[in-house]
């Protein structure tokens, strides 16, 4: 009797053109079980007399990245910089990137490699949580691209561009039953005098980890989350300072430089990668 092994599959599927300020949508194959998508963004760009771009200006430029399963189910709904995030806690080093800064000059290219994972790397069985994609009538991605001038100082996009792709496994017959690594996230504008601000998070899902991004005047901060208290009710689950979190992701992902972390805190909800919670109403 034959017997058929699991195969590790890497194909393009599409690229996206840059169009600053809008949504493009592309169809997603729907064959395979996806370990992730891999997105490589290059960007042509002219710069002024003093610029500045980095790895995560870059990232900055995706201002959304949505994966929506049926039309209506977003499985993932993130700015990219999480996907950034992602990336340092995964595999402990920062994504592969070029950027140039040669001052006054059209016509320069920069490029980034942003990894959108449908599987949770550190749980004892990640396999449980890859996607597969072809128990979905269409799966979607859509990508939203900020402004011309929305990444670094001095620094105009004039063209660009996403290559898709996907890394996948076929001729996986799982028969148990599956999930897969869902992100949604929130945005909202904190006042200088407001000491607390309460989120309210959606029921009925199993959380892993909660990651807080913070901006101050546009640049990645620490001054914005001073400390991060989870509850249910009067439950208190997790109340931790900014200088706890810190330690926490420290000890937990040992970067040689810890300032790749600035403006991110990671509050995790796991013990040994096993145990989530379940939110409740």
């Amino acid at each position: 009797m034959a017997y058929k092994r699991p195969l590790g599959v890497f194909q393009e599927i599409a690229t996206i053109d840059y169009q600053a300020n809008n949504t493009k949508t592309v169809l997603l194959n729907r064959e395979n079980e996806v370990k992730l998508y891999k997105l490589r963004l290059e960007i042509t760009h002219t710069n002024g007399a003093t610029p500045a771009l980095t790895v995560t200006d870059l990232f900055r430029l995706l201002t959304e990245v949505r994966i929506v399963a049926g039309g209506r189910n977003n499985l993932k709904m993130v700015n990219a910089i999480k996907l950034y995030l992602n990336y340092l806690k995964n595999y402990g080093v920062v994504p592969a990137y070029s950027v140039d800064t040669t001052a006054s000059t059209a016509g320069l290219k920069s490029w980034v490699i942003i990894e959108v994972p449908m599987s949770m790397f550190d749980m004892v069985r990640p396999i449980d949580s890859i996607l597969p994609s072809y128990r979905f009538q269409n799966l979607d991605l859509k990508v939203t691209f900020g402004a011309t001038t929305s990444i670094g100082t001095n620094v105009t996009v004039t063209d660009g561009s996403v290559t898709v792709m996907e890394d996948g496994i076929e001729n996986l017959n799982r028969d148990f039953s599956y999930g897969f690594y869902k992100e949604i996230y929130q945005s909202k504008m904190i006042s200088a005098t407001n000491p607390k601000e309460s989120i309210l998070l959606p029921t009925e899902m199993l959380y892993k980890q909660f990651s807080f991004i913070s901006y101050k005047d546009g640049v990645l901060s620490d001054d914005i989350v001073l400390g991060v208290t989870v509850r249910s009710g009067s439950k208190i689950i997790k109340q931790l300072t900014l200088k706890e979190i810190k330690e926490q992701m420290s000890r937990r992902w040992k970067l040689q430089n810890q300032s790749v972390f600035d403006g991110m805190l990671i509050v995790d909800l796991t013990n040994n990668s096993l145990v989530g919670i379940i939110s409740q109403s």
